[in-house]
C-alpha cells in the first residue's frame, strides 16, 4: 500500500488513512489540486507545491497567470523571496499590479486632496483579528465569526468583520474617513482652522482605539479617536505650517515636520514634545520613520535628506544634495522578520520628477528612477518592499520595480496633480489623492 508522506494531502482526511483511500501526493497531487480544486484548495497546493523543488516551482510560476487575482497574489507571494533570476523574471513579466485597474473614485472634498492614509484592518475589542496576508482566503474574527474574500469584493460585511478605513486630509480644512471595501463615507472629521497636508495612522487593529494624526497650516497637530469621530488632543508648537506627521511602528511616538524648519517628536500618550530636532535650513516637507522606529528620515525645501538618529538625537547621515527641493521620503517596508536579510532602501522626491533611492545604512546613493515628467510630491514602499508607488503632478501614479530601475505600471485617471499615494498592508490596494479633489482607489482584479 502506498504510504503518504509528511507533505501529502489524503482524500477523506482520514488518519490513519482508509486502506483504500487515495493518498493525492507528491507533484503530480498538487499539480491536479492546483487546476481542479477551488480557490482556497488551489492555494494550499501552490502552498505544498514549494515542498517539491524545482517542479514545484514551475508550478507556481504558471500560476503567476491564472485568471483569478486571488492566485495570481498566492503565487507572487510565495516566489517574491525567491533569489533564482528565473524566478524573478517571472515576476516581473507577470507582476500581480499588472492587472491594477481603479475600483473607485471617491467625491466629497470641495478642494485640493493633500494626503491619504489607509489603516490597518480592524477588528471589535476582543476580536481575534488576523491581518489579511496575500495568501490569506479567510480570516478569524472570534466567536466563531468569519470573514469572505468575497465578502469584502462585493461590499458585503458579516457582523463584527476586520474591516479598513481610508483617510483623506483637503485644502478644505477637513479629514474624510472612508471604507475601503465599500467606499462608503464613515466620518467627517471638523477641527482643523486651515488647509490640512498630512495624515498617518497609529497601528492597531483594535477598532476602538483606532487613532488619526493630522497636520495643518494653523500650525497644529491634531490627535484623532476614529470610531468616535472626535479630536481627541491638539498639540502646539510648531510655528508654521506643519507639512508632514509620522507615526513610529510602535505606535508610541508622533513625528512632525514644519515649515518653521524644525522636527517635534510627540508622546502619543500624553501629548508632550519629547525632542526638537534642529538642523534643516528651509521647509520640511516630509518625515518618515525606519521600520525599526530608531531612526527618521526627513526632506525639505533646502535639498537636504537628513536622517537622525532618535536615542541620540544626533544626524546619522546628511544625503548628498543635487539642488533639486525635496517633497517626499519613504522607507522600504516594514520592519524584516528575525533571520531575514535585505537592504534598507529610503525613496526621496525630487522637484524635477526624480526618484533617488538611497542606501539607508551607508548613505549611498542606489538608482535614479525617471519617468515623471513633473514635481513628485508622494512615495511609499510595498509591505514586501519590492514595489515602489509614486504620484506625480504629471497626473500619473506610476508603480515601479526599483530593484531594476524599471516602472511596472502606469495609472492614469486623475485630472489634476496627484498629490498623495499610500498602500494597504496586503498590498492589494492602492489609494491616490489629487488637486482634483478626489480619491481613487486601485486594486487587482480578475482579468
Amino acid at each position: 500500500m502506498q504510504q503518504p508522506r509528511p507533505d501529502d494531502a489524503v482524500l477523506g482526511g482520514q488518519q490513519p488513512p482508509p486502506f483504500n483511500g487515495v493518498v493525492l501526493g507528491g507533484i503530480e497531487g498538487a499539480r491536479k489540486r492546483a487546476r481542479y480544486s477551488s480557490i482556497p484548495g488551489q492555494i494550499v497546493a501552490l502552498q505544498d507545491a514549494l515542498n517539491y523543488g524545482p517542479a514545484g516551482l514551475d508550478l507556481i510560476i504558471e500560476a503567476l497567470q491564472s485568471p483569478h487575482h486571488q492566485i495570481r497574489w498566492a503565487a507572487y507571494s510565495l516566489l517574491v523571496n525567491q533569489p533564482d533570476p528565473k524566478i524573478q523574471q517571472a515576476l516581473t513579466e507577470n507582476h500581480p499590479y499588472k492587472y491594477i485597474i481603479c475600483l473607485a473614485t471617491l467625491h466629497g472634498h470641495t478642494s485640493a486632496v493633500r494626503g491619504v492614509a489607509i489603516s490597518p484592518p480592524q477588528g471589535r475589542r476582543g476580536d481575534a483579528v488576523r491581518l489579511r496576508s496575500p495568501i490569506g482566503e479567510t480570516g478569524r474574527l472570534g466567536d466563531g465569526e468569519t470573514w469572505r474574500r468575497g465578502d469584502l469584493e462585493t461590499g458585503r460585511r458579516q457582523e463584527g468583520a476586520s474591516e479598513s478605513t481610508i483617510a483623506s486630509a483637503s485644502y478644505d480644512g477637513t479629514i474624510k474617513i472612508w471604507d475601503l471595501q465599500t467606499h462608503r463615507l464613515l466620518h467627517t472629521l471638523q477641527g482643523h482652522r486651515d488647509r490640512v497636508y498630512s495624515v498617518a495612522y497609529r497601528t492597531t487593529t483594535d477598532s476602538d482605539n483606532a487613532v488619526l494624526v493630522s497636520g495643518s497650516a494653523d500650525n497644529t497637530i491634531k490627535i484623532w479617536h476614529i470610531p468616535s469621530g472626535t479630536c481627541r488632543q491638539t498639540l502646539t508648537g510648531h510655528t508654521q505650517n506643519v507639512c508632514s506627521v509620522a507615526v513610529s511602528p510602535d505606535g508610541q511616538t508622533i513625528a512632525s515636520g514644519s515649515w518653521d524648519t524644525s522636527i517635534r517628536i510627540w508622546d502619543i500618550a500624553s501629548g508632550k514634545c519629547r525632542q526638537t530636532l534642529t538642523g534643516h535650513f528651509s521647509w520640511v516637507y516630509s518625515i518618515a520613520f525606519s521600520p525599526d522606529g530608531t531612526q527618521l528620515a526627513s526632506a525639505s525645501a533646502d535639498g537636504a535628506v537628513r536622517i537622525w538618529d532618535l536615542t541620540s538625537t544626533r544626524v546619522r547621515h546628511i544625503l548628498p544634495s543635487d539642488g533639486s527641493i525635496l517633497h517626499g521620503i519613504a522607507y522600504n517596508g516594514p520592519e524584516l522578520p528575525h533571520g531575514h536579510t535585505g537592504q534598507a532602501l529610503l525613496a526621496t522626491c525630487t522637484n524635477e520628477g526624480k526618484i533617488n533611492i538611497w542606501d539607508a545604512s551607508t548613505g549611498a546613493r542606489v538608482s535614479t528612477l525617471i519617468g515623471h515628467t513633473k514635481r513628485l510630491n508622494s512615495a511609499t514602499f510595498s509591505p514586501d518592499r519590492r514595489t515602489l508607488i509614486s504620484g506625480s503632478w504629471d497626473r500619473t501614479v506610476k508603480i515601479w520595480d526599483p530593484k531594476r530601475g524599471i516602472t511596472l505600471r502606469t495609472l492614469v485617471g486623475h485630472t489634476r496633480k496627484v498629490n498623495a499615494v499610500a498602500i494597504s498592508p496586503d498590498g492589494q490596494f492602492i489609494v491616490s489623492g489629487s488637486h482634483d479633489g478626489t480619491v481613487k482607489i486601485w486594486g487587482i482584479l480578475d482579468c
